[in-house]
């Protein structure tokens, strides 16, 4: 007779708004793995006067982790970049406000491996 034993993981996070402009809107929400606003956090979103999303980003172990993406005002992507235990690690793709990709760099483990300027001609 096999036994199956099941575990559940719970990705919930929670919300907590840091700053704010002072029209209202949320300048700086953290998310924490507790409800706790001291315990760790795991992931950021910084916010424009608009209430735009200026920036998002997670972390591990208190450290950026996977992709961190920054954003115009308009709404388009500015630079995304990927960490891997707080160090830039993969592609990193920067971007011109009206969308034109611009720079194209790869990385290993915060060295630079391989830029790609597509703004040269």
């Amino acid at each position: 007779m096999a036994l199956l034993v099941s575990g559940f993981i719970s990705n919930a996070q929670t919300k907590h708004v840091v700053a704010r402009y002072k029209n209202g809107n949320p300048k700086y929400v953290m998310f924490t793995a507790e409800s706790n606003p001291n315990s760790e956090i795991v992931k950021e979103i910084n916010y424009f006067e608009s209430g735009k999303v200026k920036s998002t980003g997670s972390f591990v172990q208190g450290l950026e982790n996977g992709p961190w993406i920054y954003y115009y005002e308009n709404g388009n992507k500015q630079i995304v970049e990927n960490y891997s235990q707080g160090v830039e690690h993969g592609k990193r793709l920067e971007y011109a406000e009206d969308g034109t990709l611009q720079k194209e760099i790869d990385y290993k483990l915060g060295a630079i491996e391989k830029l790609t300027d597509y703004t040269k001609k």
